[in-house]
């Protein structure tokens, strides 16, 4: 029984972050050490990202944002 209640709050947290989280968001994953463990964004980024995503790669050491960032043209 205590199974299908963990079951069901994991569903309904998954839910919730499916209501929250939309196509065009970034998010980051931030180990309790604070190392950055991955990172989501768009699908496919039309322009630069705002300064503030920018900054927060900066944080983290990454500098070169073409080659990890799927950006639709290379104009920034």
């Amino acid at each position: 029984m205590a199974r299908n209640r963990e079951i069901e709050n994991e569903d309904r947290v998954e839910d919730e972050y499916d209501q929250l989280i939309e196509d065009s968001d970034y998010g980051f994953i931030i180990s309790s050490s604070g190392e950055l463990k991955t990172f989501f964004c768009p699908d496919n980024i039309e322009n630069w990202p705002p300064k503030e995503i920018v900054k927060i790669f900066k944080i983290f050491k990454i500098t070169n944002l073409d080659e990890i960032l799927p950006m639709s043209s290379s104009i920034h």
